[in-house]
């Protein structure tokens, strides 16, 4: 497993963990949100805050957020 972080522009951290046959995608949102998912960029929209998204390694194959985390997974 490798891992990497990186920042979307309001200070988020986004935290990519790399398989051998998937990537995961995480990022702590601090609340309940909503996420979608449009050929490689993650659309969040969070309950009290403003809508942002970020980049995907490739085509998602999930995307959930539960308890403040939203979670997206592309295949390797």
């Amino acid at each position: 497993m490798s891992q990497r972080h990186s920042q979307v522009g309001d200070g988020r951290f986004v935290r990519q963990y790399s398989y051998p046959e998937t990537t995961v995608v995480a990022v702590d949102v601090g609340g309940a949100a909503t996420v979608d998912t449009v050929d490689q960029t993650a659309i969040v929209v969070p309950e009290d805050g403003e809508t942002f998204e970020f980049d995907l390694p490739g085509e998602s194959v999930s995307a959930t957020s539960n308890n403040g985390v939203v979670v997206v997974e592309v295949a390797a």
